[in-house]
């Protein structure tokens, strides 16, 4: 008798529950459905995709390193600074992370070994495989760096 009781009480609970799961899954969807057309193709017709070749997943428009760095690009003047190519705007420069001109040691303290660049107030693009945890961990709160996947 036990059992059965326990049985119908799970049988109600799903068909309580339900409602809740169909509900959400159609919200996901749908919203999945709406988002998407509108975002993918902007995402694959600005800068970051182009140059930088990340992977699309939903709502990466409105992430910090994807609005920055499309607006340096679309606002920016490039300019070649010896080997470097900048984008420059306001008072700070764009530049691709290379490990010639950036060290990064295992705090995730970055060190601009070119002289050249170390007067400049840059804003460096990185690929977040690149880094340790550690090192991304300390990055993140880095006004100064803008980090992406690939």
């Amino acid at each position: 008798m036990k059992k059965i009781q326990e049985k119908i009480t799970i049988v109600i609970l799903y068909i309580l529950a339900l409602p809740f799961l169909i509900g959400f899954l159609l919200l996901f969807f749908l919203g999945y459905v709406l988002i998407f057309p509108f975002e993918i193709i902007p995402y694959r017709n600005s800068f970051y995709f182009k140059e930088l070749k990340e992977k699309y997943y939903l709502l990466i428009s409105i992430t910090k390193s994807y609005k920055t760095f499309n607006k340096f690009y679309k606002s920016g003047t490039k300019l070649k600074l010896a080997e470097f190519d900048l984008v420059k705007l306001g008072d700070k420069y764009l530049i691709k992370y290379d490990e010639s001109f950036v060290k990064i040691d295992l705090s995730g303290t970055l060190t601009i070994t070119k002289d050249i660049l170390k007067p400049l107030n840059l804003l460096i693009v990185l690929r977040k495989d690149l880094l340790s945890k550690e090192q991304l961990k300390n990055l993140k709160t880095n006004e100064n760096i803008l980090l992406y996947n690939k």
